[in-house]
């Protein structure tokens, strides 16, 4: 009588398979936290990168106009319609602007939103002569898709504060106060423009700032 075939396939034991299920854990103890790292070093060089390029657009506009873009639209002549985000929107409208030149800044459709939700009552380009079409007030953001925070150097003080949808939550977004034996706040006569990184919070180790 002829055997069945699959009756000589060796099954797997119970002691078998908690032996491989944790091999299996440990191996991505160990791949998962490295895995980690390598993305948020990935994230962070990203966030490097669109703020040297961004300082250079900066560097510009300064030569045009003399300043900087200010830390609110309010100061670009728009009523605020939330108080959320005012800074990096007027970073936007202002290097978006081709008044005496070229835009400033290449803006891509993968770091430009609308995170808030609001818009401008009348056509951007009467504002500052901003190359959109659109009426929302756009913010640049980060890789993780939060609006990098912007402060013009005459808010880099102590009692500055602004509101930021970061993560899906309004916080208070504060300028860097760094350590300076001058007592000035880094940026001093130019401006800061920092990535609150991946936790999202002001004033923690994983922020990204300009130099």
């Amino acid at each position: 009588m002829r055997k069945n075939p699959t009756s000589q396939i060796k099954a797997f034991t119970l002691v078998e398979l908690l032996v491989v299920i944790t091999i299996l854990a440990i191996l991505m103890g160990i791949i998962l936290p490295a895995l980690s790292s390598v993305v948020f070093k990935s994230q962070e060089k990203v966030c490097q990168v669109d703020i040297s390029q961004i300082e250079i657009a900066l560097k510009s506009y300064n030569s045009d106009f003399r300043d900087f873009p200010p830390s609110t639209v309010k100061a670009l002549g728009l009523k605020e319609e939330n108080n959320i985000n005012s800074g990096n929107e007027a970073l936007v409208l202002c290097l978006s602007s081709n008044l005496k030149t070229d835009t400033y800044y290449e803006f891509k459709d993968d770091n430009l939103e609308n995170t808030d939700l609001d818009s401008s009552p009348v056509p951007l380009k009467t504002l500052t002569g901003s190359v959109f079409s659109t009426r929302d007030l756009l913010e640049v953001t980060d890789a993780w898709g939060n609006p990098y925070v912007y402060f013009h150097y005459r808010d880099l003080n102590s009692k500055t504060e602004q509101n930021y949808q970061i993560n899906g939550a309004i916080q208070k977004a504060k300028p860097f106060a760094g350590k300076s034996k001058t007592g000035n706040f880094p940026g001093y006569g130019k401006y800061q423009i920092m990535s609150l990184g991946k936790d999202g919070t002001t004033g923690t180790e994983d922020d990204i700032r300009s130099k």
